[in-house]
């Protein structure tokens, strides 16, 4: 029986979920950016498809695309994407191309959020305040 084990080799550690989105913003591909006045021929297609099966015929180069759930996507879909609890996202069939209200809705709610937070931290001091909870 040998003195010493070898010691077995590591299996290599699993990415983060942040470094997958990092590798994704950062790749190279071969489609012409969609930003106006982008002259890249770097950019990959936004990964968006609509309740009836459409594609985005859009692409991104690295500077102006954007990365959700590892996904890439254009701006306007990213809104829409990002403004949807994941699990929807996975289950429902996503809203039509050229419906502007999700990603609408989304910017005003990103908009609003941190007045609507002060506005009810205010409320809950308060109130906190008149039953002598603190």
């Amino acid at each position: 029986m040998p003195l010493f084990r070898k010691s077995k080799q590591q299996a290599p550690a699993e990415k983060t979920a942040e470094e997958r989105a990092a590798e994704l913003a950062a790749r190279l591909g071969t489609l012409p950016c969609n930003e106006r006045g982008c002259n890249e021929t770097t950019g990959i297609a936004c990964s968006y498809v609509d309740r009836r099966d459409r594609n985005c015929r859009t692409a991104w180069c690295p500077a102006h695309r954007m990365v959700v759930d590892e996904q890439i996507y254009c701006r306007r879909h990213a809104g829409v994407v990002s403004a949807l609890p994941s699990e929807t996202a996975l289950s429902t069939p996503l809203p039509d191309l050229d419906n502007r209200a999700p990603s609408l809705v989304g910017w005003m709610a990103r908009q609003i959020d941190a007045d609507v937070w002060r506005l009810m931290l205010r409320e809950l001091d308060f109130r906190a305040d008149l039953c002598g909870c603190i």
